[in-house]
């Protein structure tokens, strides 16, 4: 082995295959993360090196287990995936030398607040925008702007407690219900931008920008829930290289040196506006079918950058296109699943997941966490993909009572 990984956190869409491309580097992997995390997730993390119990979201902790582990034998990384544990694992590295983002850049990233001050400062466009720590500023904010206006929790994923707000809304029960969502995080405020919505995952890579995709979004009619995502985006808006200079400038304004970028934003008619940046690949099988439309892999430059180990980044030829449907079903308890081999059997399909079983609950779709699946499919082009999904969702029957 020619170094000691500890990989924190279980990116779900994307951990078997890190932990073997990690030790394909040559790289022994531990990977830690709490108890009840490493039993539900046993199969997709049985193939790392070893397995330890830590809180990857408390700083202490996770200290305290990376000293465990260097003591028994150095550390030669440690890296997360992961939204919670990307500011300790920061802090983290950054006492044991290692290479990584500052904590306070990360931070500064999972803080929307400060991510809009943050482009605002590097001189992107940006929507209007406010911390409300009570109604009264949300209505005084409103007033301000005009009824369009999204609120959702300063630090959460997943459009948990996110309302889009129109004329004649109830503000103290979205206030209420973003607070909900994320009781610990204060309610932000943002003028609803007007234009379509793309995210970007690159990587900051011996500190140059490395552009792997655009992805389309689209979402569920009334919803902020992503319905899909597809890549490469068809939008001529910016050309690649303008793309990858706009990831320059967003890690340059935070501060961010290396590693994993997802970055989400709006082509509007002020141009393009950056809306938020993780130091992290995105979720909802993004990096599936980004590595599949691109003929890339987007996960060893960055284990090996963190290591020290020489890889370069590289592209197959003859690029395709690639997407994920999401699956919902009726709220109620899960009576009956059929149709997943069907769907699994369409030509182009690379995966079809249903994770719920019968007798799991199905709440109203509110977030992504509502969600019961997805099918994944790539192509030569965007219509085969489109039909390959097409005809995969239509297979899958989740009946509820």
């Amino acid at each position: 082995m020619t170094g000691r990984l500890f990989f924190v956190g279980i990116p779900q869409a994307h951990v078997r295959s890190s932990i073997e491309r990690a030790q394909r580097l040559g790289l022994e992997v531990v990977l830690g993360d709490r108890a009840e995390n490493l039993e539900r997730h046993r199969d997709l993390v049985k193939g790392a090196d070893r397995l330890v119990v830590t809180d990857y979201t408390a700083v202490e902790t996770l200290l305290a287990t990376a000293r465990d582990l260097d003591a028994e034998r150095p550390l030669s990384a440690v890296v997360t995936f992961k939204d919670a544990g990307a500011v300790p694992t920061a802090v983290v590295a950054e006492k044991f030398g290692l290479p990584t983002n500052a904590p306070e850049a990360v931070a500064a990233g999972i803080d929307k607040a400060r991510t809009h001050q943050a482009f605002a400062d590097a001189g992107f466009p940006r929507p209007r925008w406010a911390v409300c720590p009570n109604p009264a500023a949300l209505h005084r904010f409103v007033a301000e702007v005009g009824p369009f206006v999204v609120v959702k929790p300063l630090d959460a994923s997943g459009s948990l407690g996110v309302r889009v707000l129109g004329p004649g809304d109830d503000l103290a029960a979205a206030y209420a219900d973003c607070r909900a969502a994320g009781p610990d995080s204060p309610v932000l405020a943002e003028e609803k931008l007007i234009g379509r919505e793309v995210s970007i995952e690159a990587m900051i890579h011996h500190g140059r920008p490395v552009l792997f995709g655009v992805t389309r979004k689209v979402l569920f009619p009334g919803t902020v829930v992503e319905a899909g995502h597809f890549t490469p985006d068809p939008g001529t808006e910016l050309t690649r290289a303008e793309y990858t200079d706009v990831v320059a400038r967003a890690a340059a304004a935070l501060d961010l040196t290396l590693g994993a970028l997802h970055l989400e934003g709006f082509h509007t008619e002020a141009g393009f506006v950056p809306t938020e940046i993780h130091t992290r690949f995105g979720g909802d099988e993004i990096v599936a079918i980004t590595e599949a439309a691109a003929r890339c892999d987007m996960t060893t430059p960055v284990l090996a950058e963190v290591a020290g180990l020489a890889h370069e980044v590289t592209f197959g030829p003859s690029p395709g296109a690639a997407g994920v449907r999401f699956l919902v079903a009726e709220p109620g308890r899960v009576r009956a699943i059929d149709g997943v081999a069907r769907a699994a059997a369409v030509p182009g399909v690379i995966r079809v997941s249903v994770p719920v079983r019968v007798g799991d609950p199905v709440r109203p779709l509110r977030s992504s966490y509502d969600r019961v699946g997805w099918v994944t499919a790539q192509g030569a082009g965007a219509d085969e993909v489109m039909a390959a999904l097409d005809q995969a969702v239509r297979c899958v029957q989740i009946r509820t009572a």
